[in-house]
């Protein structure tokens, strides 16, 4: 009988440990929400901190070829060193002399075609037709009726004055301002 007492022993000391080790691995395997955050929080860290590593390389990476494709296109155009100042020099010469033209021709244009100049502002003056230009400044110096009333410069200003009412004026001047609006009328007075 001793043999067999160990034996059970045995036995009987692994089944009693196995639950005590069960109850300690799911209490170790099931975490509180507190520890369940805090992991998420880690992951979620890491995750950023290598999205973000990843967008900075990025960001690197276009600056530098940017950069490249901007010393690419300065030497292509000239600017960079001594002849892309002389070019630029040129282009703002040639800038200036082409606007001093265009300051000449309307200065022209003024005096050949005064009238026209009052009536346009500088801008349509300098793009318009020079033909366009001579018909407008003829119609706009044309005399406003079709038939042109010289005027004696020796001759009497015109009397502005207000008419005089009709109770103080004459039968005389009543029968001539008759006769001057309506002379048929006035002829039928004159014959009863």
């Amino acid at each position: 009988m001793t043999e067999q007492a160990p034996v059970e022993a045995t036995i009987a000391t692994p089944v009693v440990e196995a639950p005590v080790a069960e109850a300690a691995e799911s209490q170790k395997s099931a975490p509180t929400v507190e520890q369940v955050e805090a992991e998420w929080k880690h992951r979620v860290s890491q995750k950023d901190l290598a999205h973000n590593a990843e967008q900075k390389s990025l960001r690197d990476r276009i600056a530098t070829l940017e950069g490249t494709t901007t010393t690419a296109q300065a030497a292509a155009d000239g600017s960079v060193g001594e002849v892309g100042g002389l070019k630029k020099l040129l282009a703002d010469s040639q800038k200036t002399n082409t606007q001093q033209q265009q300051q000449h021709q309307v200065d022209l244009r003024v005096v050949k075609f005064p009238a026209a100049a009052e009536a346009l502002d500088p801008g349509a003056l300098a793009v318009m037709d020079e033909a366009k230009l001579a018909g407008l400044e003829a119609r706009l110096t044309a005399p406003a009726s079709g038939k042109a009333v010289p005027v004696d410069p020796s001759s009497p200003a015109r009397d502005s004055s207000v008419p005089r009412p009709l109770s103080e004026k004459t039968t005389k001047e009543l029968k001539a301002d008759l006769e001057r609006l309506s002379p048929q009328f006035a002829a039928e007075l004159n014959n009863r």
